[in-house]
């Protein structure tokens, strides 16, 4: 689950960093619109004579980690299966677990794990995560308890204002009539929702 909690997260934030790249202007676009006609015939004649310009020859840029890569403004929502108290909840909020953890994945084919994304708000943590997002019914057999818990979030990036979250109901309130589904409540799964701004 941790391997598979900080994919997401770098996933969505790679996507965030390289959106954010096409919106800045590539320095020396001026400049290469305006190349000398000389260099062009220089480029031909190298063509000619069969040579290749190494690439591998050319400065390289040491890699700029994820988390200091600027974005755009993005959201990370759904069913994550990670509970509030958990070392991955932990690690998408802080960007910090611990190695000593026992949520910490083994390192595997002499690849050692490590995080990479910038970490995330919740929109409900501002104040405090909802008592449940999920009450599921027992098995057809009924021979084990309904669980109950939060497994579902929106994570943000610092970008966004949180104005308001939908209320979710206590577990002990006479409303929540759960195990989910049922007649009032389609999925066992009930519905969060932020209201969200650019601030």
């Amino acid at each position: 689950m941790t391997i598979h909690s900080e994919l997401a997260a770098y996933r969505i934030q790679t996507i965030a960093a390289q959106q954010q790249q096409t919106l800045i202007p590539k320095q020396d676009d001026q400049d290469d619109q305006n190349v000398d006609a000389d260099q062009n015939v220089d480029a031909d004649t190298d063509l000619e004579k069969g040579i290749q310009k190494n690439t591998q020859d050319e400065p390289t840029h040491q890699e700029v980690p994820l988390q200091e890569q600027p974005k755009l403004p993005y959201i990370l929502a759904g069913d994550w299966n990670l509970q509030p108290d958990s070392p991955q909840y932990q690690m998408m909020t802080t960007g910090i677990l611990p190695q000593d953890d026992p949520g910490f994945p083994t390192p595997k084919h002499g690849t050692s794990f490590r995080i990479r994304t910038e970490p995330m708000r919740s929109a409900y943590a501002q104040n405090g995560e909802p008592d449940f997002t999920n009450y599921a019914g027992g098995n057809v057999n009924n021979d084990n308890e309904p669980f109950i818990g939060t497994l579902d979030y929106i994570f943000c990036s610092k970008e966004w204002k949180i104005n308001s979250v939908k209320p979710i109901l206590h577990r002990d309130d006479e409303r929540t009539n759960g195990p989910f589904p049922n007649a009032q409540e389609p999925s066992d799964h009930v519905l969060i929702s932020a209201d969200l701004e650019i601030s």
